[in-house]
Order: C-alpha cells, then sequence, then structure tokens
C-alpha cells in the first residue's frame, strides 16, 4: 500500500483493534489526530465533573501509510 490511509479507514482499524476488549461508552466522540507518519485515534470517555476516571476508553495508534496498529492504550 502507498499513500496514506484515510481518516475513516483509521477509525475502521481503530475500532476493530478494540473490538471484544474494551468496552465504549455509546455515541461518545472519537477523536483522530495526525503526526509524525501516525493516526492516533482517540475514544472519548465523558467522566462527569468531580469523578475521577481515565479521559479516554481507548487511544490506537496507526501507521498512516500500511494502517498496522502500533500500539493500544486502554484508559483505566
Amino acid at each position: 500500500m502507498t499513500g496514506t490511509i484515510p481518516e475513516s479507514e483509521a477509525i475502521r482499524i481503530a475500532e476493530e483493534a478494540i473490538r471484544g476488549h474494551v468496552k465504549r461508552q455509546a455515541g461518545a466522540p472519537i477523536d483522530v489526530t495526525r503526526a509524525d507518519g501516525r493516526y492516533t485515534v482517540t475514544f472519548v470517555n465523558t467522566v462527569p465533573p468531580g469523578t475521577l476516571g481515565a479521559d479516554y476508553d481507548a487511544q490506537v495508534k496507526i501507521d498512516e501509510t500500511t494502517g498496522d496498529v502500533v500500539e493500544v492504550k486502554v484508559g483505566a
């Protein structure tokens, strides 16, 4: 594969990478950034004010050229 995968493909790859491993909040936003040859797809966790917790359910880094998953981090 040559070139850069589209953002929508990065989201699809990230969703597949966490499927069955991470429970996401229904309707929660997805934030996508691109830097240093990688997409970072963040599945945002909305925490009520005054509540402790991670600000994301999962964060997946994907190589923008190959579409390979480079790293998966799960919020705790």
